[in-house]
C-alpha cells in the first residue's frame, strides 16, 4: 500500500531587516539554528556577484574587482542581530551559513582545476564574527546547496 504524500504549506515568517539603507539582498538561508543568514551588499556590485567571463559562457569563480559585503544574522522577526563585514569578497554565486562558534561559511558554487598546477581554487570560506578570514579551502565545483549542522560540520550538495 502506497503511502500518502504529505503536504507542507509554507506560512510567511518574516521579512528581512536590511543591515544599512539601501542594501540589497544577495543571498538568504536557513542556518544550523533555523535563523536567517544572508549576504548583503549595494546595488551597484550586486551584478558582480553573479559575474561571467567576458565570453558570456563561464560563471566566474572569484569576484572581478573589489566587491564588499555584509553579512548578517536575524532573529525569527527578522531583525538583525550580527552583522559583519567583509572587505574583498571572494566568490561569485555564493551561499551562506553561520556556524556555531558565530562564525560564518561562505561557499562560491564554481571552482576551477588547474591539471598543470594540481590544484583547485578556493570556493570555501570561514570569517570571524569580526570579518577575519579563519580558514579557507576546495569543497568542489557545481554548488547548489550548503547547510550548516549544530556541531559545526556542514555538507554541500551539487549539481
Amino acid at each position: 500500500m502506497a503511502e500518502e504524500m504529505r503536504v507542507i504549506t509554507p506560512k510567511y515568517q518574516a521579512t528581512l531587516e536590511p543591515p544599512v539603507i539601501g542594501a540589497v539582498l544577495v543571498d538568504a538561508s536557513v542556518s544550523y539554528d533555523g535563523l536567517p543568514v544572508a549576504i548583503w551588499s549595494t546595488d551597484e556590485d550586486y551584478h558582480k556577484f553573479f559575474g561571467r567571463s567576458d565570453d558570456g559562457c563561464r560563471p566566474n569563480v572569484h569576484m572581478n574587482g573589489v566587491v564588499d559585503a555584509l553579512l548578517t544574522q536575524h532573529n525569527g522577526t527578522g531583525k538583525v542581530t550580527q552583522k559583519t563585514p567583509i572587505f574583498r569578497f571572494p566568490v561569485c554565486f555564493p551561499h551562506i551559513q553561520s556556524l556555531p562558534s558565530g562564525a560564518f561559511l561562505l561557499v562560491g558554487s564554481r571552482c576551477r582545476w588547474y591539471a598543470a598546477e594540481n590544484r583547485a581554487d578556493h570556493n570555501a570560506f570561514i570569517y570571524d564574527f569580526e570579518g577575519k578570514l579563519i580558514r579557507s579551502g576546495t569543497v568542489g565545483d557545481g554548488v547548489t546547496d550548503v547547510q550548516a549542522l549544530s556541531d559545526g560540520t556542514f555538507w554541500t550538495g551539487y549539481f
